[in-house]
């Protein structure tokens, strides 16, 4: 049986699948060596530490459960080497890579810079202490050097790295896969898998903890799965070919519209995670900010939660009839005549 990807197709390009991979897993090990050497631990511990806590908050907000009277679901979560192939493609010729490089070593360069500096204030008092270089111009090499480095500093190179995030339709840190039967009512949940290079390499890059990005990435994984796969008062689920045949921006705006809650109520453990979520969102394409048209009233996680149990009823939905269906039932909620059950908590 199939394993499928809800997400948009990858993106296209003249290296092969293999060697792009390989080449960009290498560049991005040699650069988290550098800037991050602990981020596959720090990925691994924070999913093993959080995953619990993160389904907990997504049953309670959508009312949605893994099981019913007569099944049950336990959608195990990986984290896994390797990096996804949309994202290994934009790393791929000597341009990129060197652009990937500098993004990611220039947040060190001020650390440097100030190194630099101390060590020609200090240059006079270093040789009456004994240490020897038998170059009279040291300290003009080192003006040099910070001057350099500088530079590299306030380099802006072609927004190469934005617009290249943006053209990619697919989750990269984490995905959600599942079986996909298509000629039938069923629904089958899957499984999520954690990438900790494109964490790594991503948070650096953001300037946010590998931390607080694996959270996000935990949380909108586990939202696709629930949403998905959950089961309502009924034992109702959303069937497969509905969700696949889904507009994507619907599916990507469930688990940001869960991803930005949850990242905010769980703001005593992780302070900083709702940050990295908008600094992620940033960079992401279209799809992703569908949630942000959706409001932000006193209602609107209820609302958003009676939209998805009416949506997953359908044969699909599209962008146009999930807000008509929003906007039905935040009417019908103002005047409490809304008549679908209350799922259980």
């Amino acid at each position: 049986m199939p394993i499928k990807n809800f997400d948009a197709p990858s993106l296209i390009s003249e290296v092969p699948e293999e060697s792009a991979d390989n080449l960009s897993e290498k560049l991005v090990i040699e650069l988290l060596s550098v800037v991050a050497p602990d981020t596959e631990k720090v990925v691994r511990n924070t999913v093993k530490q959080t995953n619990a806590l993160i389904r907990e908050h997504i049953r309670a907000e959508t009312g949605l459960r893994l099981q019913d009277q007569n099944r049950h679901h336990t959608v195990p979560v990986t984290v896994s080497d390797g990096l996804p192939t949309p994202l290994s493609k934009l790393i791929t010729n000597q341009f990129q890579q060197a652009l990937w490089k500098l993004a990611a070593l220039q947040r060190r360069l001020p650390e440097v810079i100030h190194c630099l500096n101390d060590i020609i204030q200090s240059w006079d008092t270093l040789i009456m202490c004994g240490f020897r270089y038998d170059n009279p111009s040291a300290t003009t090499y080192l003006r040099l050097a910070v001057n350099l480095c500088q530079k590299l500093y306030s380099f802006q190179p072609p927004h190469y790295i934005e617009n290249a995030f943006r053209q990619i339709q697919k989750d990269v840190l984490g995905t959600y896969s599942y079986k996909s039967f298509l000629d039938t009512e069923k629904s089958e949940p899957g499984s999520v898998t954690i990438y900790w290079m494109a964490i790594g390499l991503v948070a650096h890059l953001l300037g946010v903890k590998a931390e607080d990005l694996t959270v996000v990435t935990l949380i909108h994984e586990l939202a696709h799965a629930y949403t998905h796969a959950g089961c309502d008062h009924d034992g109702f689920a959303w069937p497969n070919h509905a969700f696949s045949n889904s507009d994507l921006s619907v599916i990507e705006g469930l688990a940001q519209f869960y991803t930005a809650l949850i990242t905010k109520k769980l703001a005593l453990r992780f302070p900083l995670a709702h940050q990295a979520y908008e600094k992620l969102l940033f960079y992401q394409p279209p799809p992703y900010h569908f949630h942000t048209y959706w409001g932000s009233g006193p209602r609107i996680r209820e609302t958003v939660r009676y939209t998805l149990l009416q949506a997953r009823r359908l044969p699909s939905i599209s962008c146009s009839e999930w807000l008509r269906i929003m906007e039905e039932t935040e009417k019908k909620l103002e005047q409490k005549t809304f008549s679908v059950y209350h799922p259980h908590k």
